[in-house]
């Protein structure tokens, strides 16, 4: 049997969104998934040779994830430190 090839990608779009001052979740954009995928915030690059710092699994429709996160990654990625990643299976 062979099995799927599973790769982490870097999410290079994404926007935090607020409620008022508040960070509460972030939209992340991977163009064309559809499905749930595992997603993620590392610091620092390449994928290989960093520390996870936040996991999670997120809904896909239509190339968009929405994920309630409550501003846990927010200082983080915007800062630079880190940046987010989806697991692909098979490419999508």
């Amino acid at each position: 049997m062979i099995q799927p090839v599973k790769e982490w990608v870097v999410i290079e779009n994404y926007s935090y969104f607020y409620n008022r001052s508040d960070a509460i979740g972030v939209e992340l954009y991977y163009e064309s998934i559809n499905n749930m995928h595992n997603v993620r915030v590392v610091l620092g690059r390449p994928s290989f040779v960093q520390e996870v710092e936040f996991l999670a699994a997120c809904k896909f429709t239509d190339g968009v994830g929405i994920l309630y996160e409550y501003g846990i990654t927010e200082d983080l990625v915007m800062g630079g430190d880190a940046h987010w990643e989806v697991k692909l299976v098979d490419g999508g």
